[in-house]
């Protein structure tokens, strides 16, 4: 049995997998924004939340989604860290441009959160 969780001393401790960490979940605190980044050419939608001065945390989606997959963690992950969810090129609200002009393959989400990484000054 775990030593932390709920019934925790340290009821916020902040565990990835703590159950505590919800408990803030849909805080109005948290304020969400979203902003346009280009990576490799192609508009990426990306939703913020947190304070950019804290650990930045990026969020990415499987395939056949968006960023609306974590859309019931973000705000208590927000509390801790500076949230960063694109929606990959082709899905969400990012641009989806023809496969001719774009490839939707691994290497190319890749490449785009190597733009985005680039882009936020993250590495």
């Amino acid at each position: 049995m775990s030593s932390w969780g709920p019934e925790c001393p340290n009821y916020a401790c902040g565990r990835l997998g703590c159950p505590s960490i919800m408990r803030d979940v849909g805080d109005p605190q948290v304020k969400r924004r979203t902003r346009d980044v280009t990576a490799r050419g192609v508009r990426m939608r990306v939703l913020e939340a947190g304070n950019s001065g804290q650990a930045p945390m990026i969020l990415i989606h499987d395939f056949l989604s968006s960023h609306l997959a974590f859309d019931d963690v973000i705000d208590a992950l927000a509390l801790r860290f500076h949230i960063i969810a694109p929606d990959l090129p082709g899905f969400g609200d990012s641009a989806k441009p023809p496969p001719t002009r774009h490839d939707y393959g691994v290497e190319a989400f890749a490449e785009s959160i190597a733009d985005l990484v680039a882009a936020y000054g993250l590495g």
